[in-house]
């Protein structure tokens, strides 16, 4: 089976070929050449819609894809907060369309259980041997949105579990926050309690962004320097804090190529000891 990807950053892309080689023995990823206009061949597509310019559903969105699709089935990664496409497949049609929608933050296992899905629609398309000169072009990525190391160790949430993390986190930061030198947690049990979407400004260039309400946080600052702020009350005046919508959350994940992971495991990460924090973590970015 052939698999190929719009709209992936290079990371997320890894982790895909990585994903498709390990779990679906004799398939493989066809990587896309945008540059030198040549067309793909592939059985399923996953397909970043935020990076494609298509972040809400719209009926004149959804015939693109389905122009471009020819039936071919398809996982299309969704934003966060997004719920108009899922509704929108969920309609009844004349037949079942072969879109599977994933939810952002995903992970290893949903991913999985999306392709496996997609794989299954395809194996059962009774007309294989569409041609590929009849396909329009893909549709041309906007700027693709990188998130990236975590997608093979990052949990999947479903919306029912999303109240449970973000509590889970709020308790963690509640509980840490009692101690001397913790004004940064304070601040952040503060602002993930009152559910809306917040970034905070380490730097000029380095930021972490949180938005509670879809239980995930971005960053490019390296989770080291997060920790030490937040052990200390001098170093955490000059962090400033910031509330935003969360239709500006995503506007910065995308704009400035911000790593992305859930939540609850960025809580976790911040308050473990040094030795004790995942590798990924301290692997450039809050990831």
């Amino acid at each position: 089976m052939k698999v190929a990807y719009i709209g992936l950053g290079p990371q997320e892309a890894a982790a895909l070929a990585f994903l498709v080689e390990r779990e679906f023995k004799g398939s493989c990823i066809q990587v896309p050449q945008p540059e030198s206009g040549a067309r793909v061949e592939a059985d399923v597509w996953v397909m970043d819609l935020l990076a494609l310019g298509l972040p809400h559903h719209t009926p004149q969105g959804q015939a693109q894809l389905e122009r471009w699709l020819q039936l071919r089935p398809a996982v299309a990664l969704v934003p966060a907060s997004d719920t108009s496409w899922a509704a929108a497949w969920a309609q009844p049609v004349g037949s079942a369309r072969p879109i599977v929608a994933l939810r952002r933050p995903y992970g290893a296992e949903a991913m999985r259980a999306a392709l496996a899905r997609a794989m299954s629609l395809a194996a059962a398309d009774a007309a294989p041997s569409r041609s590929v000169e009849s396909r329009p072009e893909p549709p041309r990525p906007a700027a693709p949105l990188p998130t990236a190391a975590a997608p093979a160790s990052v949990a999947a949430l479903s919306p029912a579990d999303e109240a449970s993390s973000v509590s889970e986190a709020q308790r963690m930061l509640d509980a840490a926050a009692r101690e001397p030198g913790r004004a940064l947690l304070r601040r952040m049990a503060g602002a993930i309690g009152s559910g809306s979407a917040f970034e905070m400004h380490f730097t000029v260039q380095h930021r972490v962004v949180v938005d509670p309400g879809a239980a995930w946080v971005a960053g490019n600052t390296p989770m080291s320097v997060v920790q030490r702020v937040s052990r200390s009350d001098a170093l955490a005046s000059v962090v400033s804090l910031r509330t935003i919508d969360s239709a500006q959350a995503e506007a910065r994940v995308r704009q400035l190529r911000l790593d992305l992971m859930p939540l609850e495991d960025f809580v976790g990460a911040l308050l473990a000891p040094p030795e004790a924090r995942p590798q990924r973590a301290e692997q450039g970015a809050v990831a």
